[in-house]
C-alpha cells in the first residue's frame, strides 16, 4: 500500500466523523478517540489535555479550538436478573475544531500500553 493511499484513507476516515454546526467544522472527541484506536475514552483524555496545553502555549485561545460540551453516552448496565441494558447518561466531552485535531492526533504517545 502506498503512503499516499494510506494518507487518503486516514483523511477519508477523519472527514467521515466530521460534524458541521452553522458552517463550523468540529469533531466529537469520543469519535476521534475511536478513530485513533484508543480502547477507552478515559485513556484519550490526557491526549486532549496535552493538545489544549500546546494550544495555550502557542498563544491561541483554547476555547476557540476546544469547546467543552455535555454529551450523552450509553453505559452498559449488567443485571443479575436479565440481559444487560444500556442507559443514557450525561458525560463531559470536547468538540475540537479542525485546527485542534491535528495537534491532538500529534499528542498521541506511541507505544501506549493503555490503548
Amino acid at each position: 500500500m502506498t503512503g499516499k493511499h494510506i494518507g487518503n484513507q486516514h483523511q477519508a476516515t477523519f472527514d467521515g466523523i466530521r460534524h458541521l454546526d452553522d458552517g463550523n467544522e468540529y469533531w466529537k472527541a469520543r469519535q476521534l478517540a475511536k478513530v485513533l484506536e484508543y480502547s477507552e475514552y478515559r485513556h484519550f483524555l490526557p491526549v486532549i489535555e496535552r493538545a489544549r496545553l500546546a494550544c495555550q502555549t502557542s498563544g491561541e485561545h483554547v476555547a476557540d479550538h476546544f469547546e467543552d460540551i455535555l454529551g450523552m453516552v450509553d453505559i452498559e448496565v449488567i443485571s443479575q436478573f436479565g440481559p444487560a441494558v444500556f442507559q443514557r447518561h450525561h458525560a463531559a466531552a470536547y468538540r475540537p475544531a479542525r485546527p485542534a485535531c491535528r495537534p491532538t492526533a500529534r499528542q498521541r504517545r506511541r507505544p501506549c500500553a493503555r490503548r
